[in-house]
């Protein structure tokens, strides 16, 4: 049996950075709220990133800043 080595991290650290993905979550919720009148909310079909696109009817062409990839969008 080999002896773990590793230390892990402080429960300091590990409650941080739980309620900071916490918090990041309730915020992005919040600003798609905010934003539902003039922006739809898409994920890109290869790296599932989501993207805030305006909300203009018709089909769209976007390229997703993270990963490059190109895909089409219909907005109603």
């Amino acid at each position: 049996m080999k002896k773990r080595t590793e230390k892990k991290p402080p429960l300091r650290t590990r409650i941080a950075a739980f309620f900071g993905r916490c918090r990041r979550a309730i915020l992005r919720t919040a600003h798609r709220i905010r934003d539902r009148k003039t922006h739809v909310y898409r994920a890109c079909p290869v790296c599932k990133n989501f993207l805030r696109l305006p909300r203009i009817s018709g089909e769209h062409g976007v390229n997703c800043p993270a990963c490059h990839g190109h895909f089409t969008v219909k907005i109603k």
